[in-house]
């Protein structure tokens, strides 16, 4: 075979590696770890444990009774509940171009979210795609899934700082107030709006904030005194936010 003719078919070879070699290398582009584990979980295929690293494109699923967090490279924290299943679509944190953009696939499962640095990004979007609604994160931390023993779909703001918008085909609302929440009866046809936002009771923001909770999964929300489910999240919401108060920011 000519020189010349080796030359373009070695080129050729390299250029069609490239092509395959590319995209292989962006899926398993590292976006965190998992930072805390609690029964069985797994990260696409493999088994979850205390910093198993997560990949964009990773399918991450929780078991029965399991509870799994996430910590992504900017320190946004993301924590699973049980059965649950969401899958990292898109991560970008490039602090040199104060870029910022993560785009996450609940379709299973209760899980609680906090924005880190990527909050700080001039240039930032950051979106949850739920079975019930799109939600627009805004520097803050909040919880979504099915309430326990109310039957419905809800989203919590449990940070006093940032907002959540929350959207649905036929509707949209904006959760701005600490302890504010908004509920969307579950519906095939997507047409049932977000309710109104009003502030939700101690019980009904223990019950949700339980589904992740470590070490809640084999308590059962409703059996526990009411006056003992509303000092544990009052706890919880003031602890968080001491903890994230010089990481999160409000536009």
């Amino acid at each position: 075979m000519p020189a010349r003719t080796l030359h373009s078919f070695y080129l050729a070879a390299f250029c069609g590696l490239l092509l395959i070699c590319v995209p292989c290398m962006a899926a398993a582009q590292v976006v965190g770890t998992v930072s805390k584990v609690q029964k069985q979980a797994q990260v696409g295929s493999t088994p979850a444990a205390s910093g198993t690293p997560v990949n964009m494109n990773d399918v991450v699923t929780t078991g029965e009774g399991a509870r799994l967090q996430i910590t992504f490279r900017d320190e946004t924290s993301l924590t699973l509940g049980e059965n649950a299943r969401i899958v990292v679509d898109r991560y970008v944190y490039n602090p040199a171009s104060s870029t910022g953009v993560l785009s996450l696939n609940a379709s299973l499962g209760a899980f609680r979210f906090a924005t880190g640095k990527i909050s700080e990004m001039t240039n930032k979007q950051v979106t949850v795609t739920t079975p019930a609604a799109t939600l627009g994160v805004r520097g803050t931390e909040f919880w979504s899934g099915i309430v326990p023993g109310y039957d419905t779909y809800g989203v919590l703001l449990i940070s006093s700082t940032g907002k959540v918008d929350v959207r649905n085909p036929a509707g949209g609302v904006t959760l701005s107030k600490q302890g504010e929440g908004t509920d969307i009866p579950p519906s095939l046809k997507a047409d049932q709006p977000p309710s109104p936002p009003e502030i939700w009771t101690a019980d009904k923001m223990a019950a949700a904030l339980s589904t992740t909770q470590f070490g809640f999964a084999l308590l059962t929300p409703n059996l526990l005194p009411a006056a003992l489910l509303a000092a544990a999240i009052i706890a919880v919401i003031q602890d968080d936010d001491d903890d994230k108060r010089d990481l999160v920011s409000p536009n």
